[in-house]
């Protein structure tokens, strides 16, 4: 049943929610109700009141910030927004449930998905495929999103949309296939390239099949156009990190005491982590800054997370920690106890992936260290605004450099804070960011 909603614009008459049915069922009822409706409309639009239209359904598949913060923007202006992720995924936040004033569907795969368990990860990406195609069919929104959805379950939930009439807006955050390529030739070499193929072609062709397709990166842009995606449904807006829920705070706080990092120089890494990001080089600075009595802090879990703490154990690398998860209300406290922030991704990564942790890492007004491809935006980022130091993935002698020299130039250390933070307010503005996706949405909401 398709729902009007009477979306308040003040916060305290936004706790208040009027709900009616649709025109085709007060046809149903009779004129009187639609009179009655028709008036109730007028009183409210007298009222500084604005009425939301679109049945909005938002998938984040683990659930990222910056989508957590447009869903929330979104259902305060004229959507009635549903956000739906994966509640199985390893490491997927859920302590911001209960915030943000839209609806919230977690949807649950019965065990836990970890990502480097390549089989049993694709018989549960296909099931998740099934549960959000049922989710969508529940839902029966206008416009539905989708962005870091698998290959194998986004498939099947586009054909639903399609069946269904439901415009489909996909956002692109990573070149899955071109990634899952990569990946299949590191493992499998030749034998990885029809796998790869098939792959590339499938998400090409989800893409083909959207109303609209919003990339985060304009080096995304000569990709699609050479595999004949639409440029007239394609538009890129960059990703952000939300600056009001990651905000600036003491070095010395509650959880740098609790880690017993209080008085001790920090490199902290904190995120999701791959054998695409270079795990071997936080073992490396480790060692390297160890005579200083410097710590390296890695929070994460899964394979990669475990091979670290085998390293450290093996290698006697006393200065390497490596925690599990922290809780995401801790964030701006965890981010807080390094004085410098570390993001990493491998050179054959930089074409197809964008780190969106660097984002919030310049949101907690701390220097940037990074093992990037300078081509990346993310190392883009980073060099033009001066947050940080930039070393090539292929070069860890200058990786180990760059981070040495911010321990040594504490001014300079503390002026890349103050600018990352600076950089964040000024371009993580969501009301501006949050009108492009508006009208983008609208747009394919009228067919």
């Amino acid at each position: 049943m398709k729902i009007f909603k009477i979306a308040m614009t003040s916060p305290e008459a936004r706790r208040r929610t009027i709900l009616v049915h649709s025109r085709r069922d007060l046809r149903v009822t009779g004129v009187l109700a639609w009179l009655i409706f028709t008036k109730h409309i007028a009183e409210q639009a007298r009222a500084g009141l604005s009425i939301a239209l679109i049945k909005l359904f938002l998938h984040d598949y683990g659930a990222y910030p910056f989508s957590r913060e447009l869903a929330t923007v979104l259902q305060q202006r004229q959507f009635d927004v549903l956000y739906a992720f994966n509640a199985s995924l390893e490491g997927t936040p859920s302590g911001w449930l209960d915030q943000g004033g839209h609806r919230v569907q977690p949807i649950e795969l019965g065990q836990p998905l970890r990502r480097e368990k390549f089989i049993e990860r694709w018989v549960l990406e296909r099931r998740y495929g099934r549960l959000l195609s049922d989710a969508v069919a529940a839902e029966q929104p206008d416009v539905a999103v989708f962005a870091n959805t698998p290959i194998d379950a986004l498939v099947p939930v586009l054909r639903e949309c399609r069946k269904r009439g439901i415009a489909i807006v996909v956002w692109v955050q990573d070149l899955l296939g071109v990634a899952i390529g990569q990946v299949l030739a590191d493992k499998a070499g030749i034998l990885g390239q029809v796998p790869a193929a098939w792959y590339k072609h499938r998400e090409l062709e989800c893409l083909r099949l959207s109303d609209a397709v919003i990339s985060i990166s304009e080096s995304f842009t000569p990709y699609l156009a050479a595999n004949r995606v639409d440029a007239q449904a394609c538009s890129v807006i960059p990703n952000w990190a939300p600056v009001d829920e990651i905000t600036p705070r003491p070095r010395a706080n509650a959880w740098a005491r609790q880690q017993q990092l209080d008085h001790r120089f920090t490199f902290l890494y904190s995120g999701t982590l791959g054998f695409k990001h270079r795990p071997e080089l936080l073992a490396e600075l480790a060692q390297a800054v160890a005579h200083r009595d410097a710590m390296v802090v890695v929070n994460s879990r899964g394979a990669v997370a475990d091979w670290l703490r085998v390293q450290a154990a093996e290698r006697k690398i006393a200065n390497l920690q490596v925690n599990d998860f922290q809780p995401i209300e801790q964030l701006p406290e965890v981010l807080a106890s390094g004085d410098v922030l570390i993001g990493m991704l491998a050179p054959d990564a930089a074409d197809y992936c964008v780190p969106s942790k660097i984002l919030s890492n310049h949101c907690a007004g701390r220097s940037q260290l990074l093992s990037l491809s300078e081509s990346n935006p993310a190392a883009q980022l980073v060099l033009e605004h001066r947050t940080g130091y930039v070393a090539s993935p292929d070069d860890a002698g200058s990786f180990i450099r760059a981070a040495l020299s911010l321990m040594d130039d504490n001014a300079e250390r503390l002026e890349m804070g103050r600018r990352a933070r600076e950089v964040a307010e000024e371009l993580f503005n969501i009301d501006k960011i949050a009108l492009r996706f508006e009208a983008i949405f609208e747009d394919v909401a009228k067919g």
